[in-house]
């Protein structure tokens, strides 16, 4: 998940000439699904993986030929044979992997720094590619949510397209309409992580939270715990009661909660305010008895991870933050958990002012 993030901001940020690799297609098993992404400089310096190690060299010198035609073209991988001169060999993986080799020239670098624009704006931004039968990039378009749409499409067909798109609920996948060939993703923001309490054992959770992706808010209302001096990554430190930062800091569904201020009143407090919002992942340090405490020796609800975290038997704070983060994951991927196409955006409402 990570991967993206730096690979838009790499785009942004450097000046050499890259090469954009895109899994657009795998039959069968593979170590990487549709849409995962891999940059590739004129320097051969790379960011993000397609593979398990078994490809990433090839795809980099396959990319040097698009630096010099700067051409599009899709790469076919065949995993599923085991002799000496397959792509399959001793790599455990038993399909066939399609990538997507893109020069990244001035128009394409000002689009995709459009994307990295919204997507930290925590607006999500669809992607429909048109391919030739060649397997070259015909023509391209983002359509940000709520937020006019760039890139070069005929009208008439992203309108058919999209229909397709949101009836079937397409996502990170190759389809074919009219005799002609698309591929759908959907660049989504960081999901937000937030987290009640800042004390010493917050701060491998923030840090670990940070690595893997997550919009890292850390808020506490203790000055001594709550600085950005222990929270370097965090993308948000917020000193503030539990009180007035709950009702000044608008949760949404998409949302994940930790409550780990280690004070009774206080997780008692935070946790009645948000028992009963819809949240992503709601969780709450602590055996299962002080949660009854906290809830007033009610039952505990289903949705209230308690005690939080998997249970590997983790001991110290390095250990339960990665329990938490695995479980936070988790939820999130589970597939009643994925994006909804169609309600996101199908009934988009006026577009307003683009990013600047």
């Amino acid at each position: 998940m990570i991967e993206r993030f730096n690979i838009l901001q790499s785009v942004r940020t450097s000046e050499q000439k890259m090469v954009l690799a895109t899994i657009i297609n795998v039959e069968g098993s593979a170590y990487r699904k549709e849409g995962t992404m891999m940059l590739v400089f004129e320097d051969n310096v790379q960011i993000g993986v397609l593979s398990g190690g078994c490809l990433e060299n090839d795809i980099v010198l396959r990319a040097a030929e698009v630096f010099k035609d700067q051409q599009s073209r899709i790469l076919f991988y065949d995993l599923k044979t085991d002799d000496d001169t397959s792509w399959g060999i001793s790599n455990g993986c038993n399909g066939k992997i399609s990538i997507l080799l893109e020069y990244v020239d001035a128009k394409l670098k000002k689009h995709l720094e459009l994307v990295d624009k919204y997507i930290n704006k925590g607006v999500p931004v669809l992607h429909i590619k048109k391919l030739s039968h060649s397997n070259s990039v015909l023509s391209y378009i983002f359509i940000p949510v709520h937020h006019p749409q760039f890139g070069d499409f005929n009208n008439d067909e992203l309108k058919s397209v999209s229909s397709s798109i949101f009836e079937n609920n397409i996502n990170h996948k190759l389809f074919k309409k009219n005799l002609n060939h698309y591929f759908v993703q959907v660049f989504h923001p960081k999901p937000r992580l937030i987290i009640f309490g800042a004390g010493p054992d917050v701060r491998p959770l923030a840090e670990i939270a940070v690595k893997t992706g997550f919009y890292t808010v850390v808020t506490d209302w203790r000055p001594d715990y709550c600085t950005p001096i222990h929270f370097p990554s965090a993308h948000e430190v917020i000193l503030e009661w539990p009180s007035r930062l709950l009702k000044s800091y608008p949760l949404t569904s998409k949302d994940s909660v930790i409550i780990m201020t280690h004070h009774f009143q206080k997780d008692q407090e935070i946790l009645q305010s948000l028992i009963q919002e819809k949240l992503k992942y709601l969780g709450i340090l602590g055996p299962r008895k002080r949660t009854q405490q906290l809830l007033n020796k009610e039952k505990i609800p289903e949705q209230l991870h308690s005690p939080v975290g998997i249970a590997i038997g983790a001991e110290g704070p390095d250990e339960i933050a990665i329990s938490i983060i695995a479980d936070v994951i988790k939820t999130n991927r589970k597939k009643g958990c994925q994006l909804d196409l169609w309600n996101l955006f199908s009934r988009r409402s006026k577009p307003k002012n683009g990013v600047s």
